[in-house]
């Protein structure tokens, strides 16, 4: 009875046993089953559905892009990098130091992403190397993103600088435009003010140019006929002391006594030609010519040399200077004039001594009729000159009874024009 329960107690756990063997057996060879396949869609999910580990390095296979969790990661920094690689420009415009920082960053990420590659027989490490890889790229996205949208703020704020800054340049612009316009109107003001003075200025001093050449003239005129009634009144008183004497003939051509026929008003700077104080009014010719005398301090005229009337006005006349003397001495304004064969006023009456040849006399009665003179055969009150040659003869022995002056023919040579 007892041998009949233990038998059948160690059949019992015999049969008992074989049952539990074969499930733990086929528990075993489950999870071995199970990590197999837990391996395979692990790696399938971190490369992808490639056969084999030499595709583990291709972007596509067949036409079709691997899905596999490291190309994803590849995607993402490729686009990292792409967007990255534009730093220089992000740091030009908002200045960010940190972008720097974010390609160190995913400088490591590449490292790291190279490791991966690398795999290891550790699966839970390799996972837990994925996800920190993940987190790093999301945070990394996450910085980019800010810098975008730092990068968007700075651009906007760029905008509105330059907007600004145009505006600032536009109304530059006017107001510029405007003082440029209001200078040119004072500036054009300014002008015609210097102008109308500077006009003024000229006509003032022009006419005080006037008023000082009437004043001059007048003074010199003035003296001109102080001159002239000083010598009048000698000759008067030479004439008065002649008439009282009753000499016998005619007194002699003297210059220092003769009556002054002009002065002269003014030289030209090439000291070639003066004006002098006689016109037509006076009796003057264009030809006619005078001898020109200065009068030292005794009151002895001193011969300087002779100019001939160019141009003859109403008062005045221009004469060329046709001989002089000295050319260190020469012809100066208040200078004295004197021709004998001319007289203020009135013609001058000739007669000829007998002793001269006839056709002589003839050629010089025609030189001094030219002039509007007269030349008499017979002595009178109205004779002016007893004309003599080389001696007098008996119509210049009459000349002393009428009180008329004796002159040789070579004082009238020096103003016709023989010498």
């Amino acid at each position: 009875m007892v041998r009949r329960t233990h038998a059948r107690g160690r059949q019992s756990q015999s049969s008992v046993a074989l049952p539990l063997f074969i499930v733990l057996f086929v528990f075993t060879f489950a999870i071995m089953v199970y990590t197999i396949i837990s391996w395979r869609k692990l790696d399938a999910m971190i490369h992808g559905s490639q056969a084999k580990a030499s595709d583990y390095d291709k972007v596509e296979k067949d036409g079709n892009k691997y899905l596999g969790y490291v190309f994803q990661l590849e995607e993402k920094d490729e686009k990292l990098r792409k967007e990255i690689s534009e730093k220089n420009k992000l740091e030009s415009v908002i200045g960010m130091s940190g972008l720097n920082e974010i390609e160190d960053k995913l400088k490591d990420l590449r490292e790291d992403l190279g490791k991966a590659y690398q795999r290891t027989g550790d699966s839970d490490t390799f996972v837990v190397m994925i996800r920190r890889l993940q987190e790093r790229a999301n945070a990394l996205q996450g910085q980019l993103g800010i810098a975008k949208r730092s990068q968007e703020d700075a651009e906007k704020d760029a905008g509105q600088w330059k907007e600004t800054a145009e505006e600032s340049a536009r109304k530059l612009d006017v107001e510029v435009e405007r003082i440029r316009k209001e200078y040119a109107r004072n500036l054009e003001v300014l002008n015609d003010s210097i102008a109308t003075k500077e006009t003024r200025i000229t006509e003032l001093q022009n006419r005080i140019v006037e008023i000082s050449s009437e004043f001059d003239k007048e003074r010199d005129k003035t003296k001109s006929e102080l001159t002239l009634a000083n010598r009048e009144r000698q000759r008067l008183a030479k004439a008065l002391e002649n008439l009282q004497s009753k000499k016998i003939g005619g007194t002699d051509y003297n210059v220092d006594y003769d009556e002054v026929d002009g002065v002269v008003y003014s030289v030209d700077n090439t000291g070639e030609a003066c004006v002098v104080d006689v016109g037509r009014r006076q009796g003057a010719q264009v030809g006619l010519q005078f001898i020109v005398y200065e009068t030292n301090a005794s009151g002895k005229r001193i011969e300087k040399g002779t100019v001939e009337l160019k141009r003859v006005d109403e008062n005045q006349s221009y004469a060329g200077v046709t001989s002089l003397k000295d050319k260190l001495n020469p012809i100066l304004v208040n200078d004295i004039i004197i021709s004998p064969i001319f007289k203020r006023g009135e013609p001058i009456i000739f007669v000829f001594e007998k002793n001269i040849d006839r056709a002589e006399r003839a050629v010089w009665t025609k030189k001094i009729e030219k002039f509007g003179n007269k030349v008499a055969d017979t002595v009178s009150s109205d004779t002016s000159y007893v004309v003599i040659k080389d001696m007098p003869g008996d119509i210049a022995m009459q000349a002393g009874t009428w009180g008329v002056r004796v002159i040789n023919i070579t004082h009238i040579a020096k103003v016709l024009g023989e010498h």
